[in-house]
C-alpha cells in the first residue's frame, strides 16, 4: 500500500494462508530483501497505528506480520523501560 505515488512511505505487507509457508523471523527478511525491500522499521506511534489498521483491513484469521524489531539479547531490565530493551535492524533503538 503506497501513499502518493511511489514516495515515501511505502509499504508492503505479505500475507500467506497456508500454514505451510509460515515464516521465521529470518525467512521474513529474506523474502523482503529478495523483494528489494527490509522489514518494517516503524519511526512514530502514528505509523504504528497506520500498519495497525492496514493489518486489521487485512481481516487474516491467524497469521504472523513480521517487523524488524529485534530483542536486545543480553539486556537485563534495570529501570522498567520496555522500548530500550528492543532495537530496529538498522541497529537505531526502539524510542516508544
Amino acid at each position: 500500500i503506497c501513499k502518493r505515488g511511489t514516495e515515501k512511505p511505502c509499504y508492503k505487507i505479505a500475507y500467506f494462508q497456508d500454514i505451510r509457508r509460515k515464516l521465521n523471523f529470518e525467512d521474513a527478511s529474506r523474502a523482503c530483501k529478495s523483494d528489494g525491500g527490509d522489514l518494517l522499521s516503524i519511526e512514530s506511534k502514528t505509523e504504528q497505528g497506520l500498519i495497525e489498521n492496514f493489518i486489521h483491513e487485512l481481516k487474516a484469521s491467524d497469521g504472523d506480520f513480521w517487523i524488524g524489531l529485534r530483542r536486545d539479547q543480553g539486556y537485563e531490565e534495570i529501570n522498567g523501560d520496555c522500548p530500550s530493551q528492543y532495537y530496529w535492524l538498522d541497529g537505531s533503538r526502539a524510542t516508544f
